[in-house]
């Protein structure tokens, strides 16, 4: 249907990066939220995605998420 995809594990979840001394909670932390900018950050860095219109999506924490960092956009 012509979308990408990037799909994302947030900090010390499934196989991303464990940082030491943050244990993940149910709400949103700004852990969560630099993760996404992280996300959006690479998304601007590829050529072919950068010039693509950008949506977010989430369930639950992950939508919380996707609020808070379409709100900086």
């Amino acid at each position: 249907a012509g979308f990408e995809i990037l799909a994302i594990d947030f900090r010390n979840h499934g196989e991303s990066d464990y940082v030491s001394g943050y244990e993940p909670i149910h709400w949103l932390t700004s852990g969560e939220i630099e993760d996404v900018r992280a996300a959006i950050r690479f998304i601007n860095s590829q050529d072919e995605l950068s010039c693509q219109p950008l949506g977010l999506f989430g369930i639950s924490r992950g939508g919380c998420v996707a609020l808070a960092a379409a709100a900086e956009l």
